[in-house]
C-alpha cells in the first residue's frame, strides 16, 4: 500500500504517519526507512530508485517523500491557473511510471502538510494508484465530539459548563488541545470553570480582538497586560501578533464605514467573513467612539511599524510596544 497524507490538522496528520511507520518498519529511525524533504530539493529518481531498493534488514522498506514540491507549487495555485499549473510536472509524471509496476516490497508514503485541491487532474491520477487521505482542520461539532471523547478516555470530570467555557477557549486544533488536556489531566484539584480560565490559554484571535479594543479605547493598561499574555502563551512572536492586529483594525474600518453608509447586519457579517450576528455587534460595540479616520490612522502606523521592523530599524517587541503606548494617546 502506497499513501498520500495531506491537509492543515497538524495533529492528526502526524498521527495517521506515524500508525504507517508502525505498521511498516515500526520506527524511522529504522534502516529500512528512508526520508526525503522536498525543501532539500531531492531529484525524484534518486527516491523512486530507493523504492526499488532491495532492502537488508527486513521483509520491507518504508519510503517517506514530505512535502514533494511539485505538490507544493499546486497547493499554492489559486483555481483559475490549476489546470495551467499542471501541464508540466515531469516529477509527477515519472511518479505515476514508478506506481504503475510499484515494488510491493516498499510502501512509498507523500506527507504534505497542507491541503491539496481534490479537483486536481494530478491529485486525481495519483489517487488512482494510492491511497490519498485527507485531514483537514474540523468542524466545530466534529472537534467538540474528538474533545469530549478524550475527556472520557483521560478519565477527566468536567460537567456541562465547564466544557462550554473549554470550546469558548479553545480553537479548532487538536494539537492545541492535546497541550491543554495535559495541563488539565496534571491539575490534582478539581476542575472547575476558573481552574479552566487559568489553565487553559485564550485563542490568539481572541487575545488579539481584546488587544484592538483596548487601542481603540485607549486603555493603555489592559492593552499592556493583553500583550504580555500574547508574548507568553503564544512564544512571542510579533510578526504574527501584528499581522493579526492589522487584520482586527481592517475590519473594525470596514465595519465603521459600512455602518455609516447603513449597512445591514448580513453585509457586515459578510465583510466579517461569519454569519453570525454576534461577532458583527461585539465589533460595532468596540469601535461605539471610533471614526473611521482614526482607525485608518492606526493600520497606517501599524504597516509603517511592520516596514521599520522588516528593514531592521527598530527591534519587533519594543516598536509594537511603542506603537500601543502611543496609539493609546494619540487617537
Amino acid at each position: 500500500m502506497n499513501y498520500l497524507l495531506c491537509g492543515t490538522e497538524s495533529f492528526a496528520l502526524r498521527q495517521r504517519r506515524a500508525q504507517i511507520v508502525r505498521e511498516t518498519v515500526g520506527s524511522e529511525d529504522s534502516m529500512s526507512c528512508s526520508l526525503y524533504r522536498g525543501s532539500e530539493k531531492t531529484d525524484i529518481r534518486e527516491i523512486l530508485d530507493d523504492c526499488r531498493t532491495v532492502t537488508l534488514f527486513g521483509d520491507g522498506r518504508l519510503v517517506i517523500y514530505e512535502n514533494p514540491r511539485f505538490l507544493a507549487a499546486l497547493a499554492n495555485q489559486p483555481q483559475s491557473d490549476l489546470i495551467e499549473s499542471e501541464q508540466r510536472r515531469p516529477e509527477a509524471d515519472l511518479l505515476i511510471e514508478y506506481l504503475d509496476n510499484a515494488d510491493p516490497d516498499c510502501t512509498l508514503l507523500l506527507y504534505c502538510d497542507y491541503a491539496l485541491p481534490a479537483n486536481s487532474r494530478i491529485i486525481k491520477q495519483l489517487s488512482s494508484h494510492l491511497k490519498f487521505e485527507r485531514h483537514d482542520q474540523l468542524q466545530p461539532a466534529d472537534f467538540q465530539q474528538e474533545v469530549r471523547r478524550d475527556i472520557n478516555k483521560r478519565g477527566l470530570r468536567l460537567d456541562q459548563r465547564c466544557q462550554k467555557r473549554l470550546f469558548e477557549r479553545l480553537p479548532l486544533s487538536l494539537e492545541n488541545w492535546q497541550r491543554e488536556a495535559d495541563k488539565l489531566e496534571a491539575y490534582p484539584g478539581v476542575i472547575d470553570e476558573q481552574i479552566i480560565d487559568l489553565l487553559v490559554n485564550k485563542p490568539l484571535e481572541e487575545n488579539t480582538f481584546a488587544l484592538s479594543n483596548a487601542v481603540v479605547d485607549r486603555r493603555l493598561a489592559d492593552a499592556i497586560l493583553v500583550l504580555r499574555d500574547l508574548m507568553v502563551n503564544h512564544h512571542n512572536d510579533i510578526p504574527a501578533f501584528i499581522g493579526l492586529l492589522a487584520n482586527q483594525f481592517r475590519q473594525m474600518c470596514q465595519i465603521r464605514i459600512l455602518s455609516d453608509q447603513g449597512a445591514g447586519m448580513a453585509e457586515m457579517a459578510q465583510c466579517l467573513g461569519t454569519k453570525s450576528s454576534y461577532r458583527v455587534q461585539m465589533v460595532l460595540k468596540s469601535i461605539n467612539n471610533a471614526t473611521s479616520q482614526q482607525l485608518l490612522g492606526l493600520l497606517d502606523r501599524l504597516s509603517a511599524l511592520d516596514q521599520s521592523i522588516k528593514a531592521g530599524e527598530i527591534d519587533a517587541q519594543t516598536g509594537l510596544e511603542l506603537f500601543i503606548v502611543e496609539a493609546c494617546r494619540r487617537q
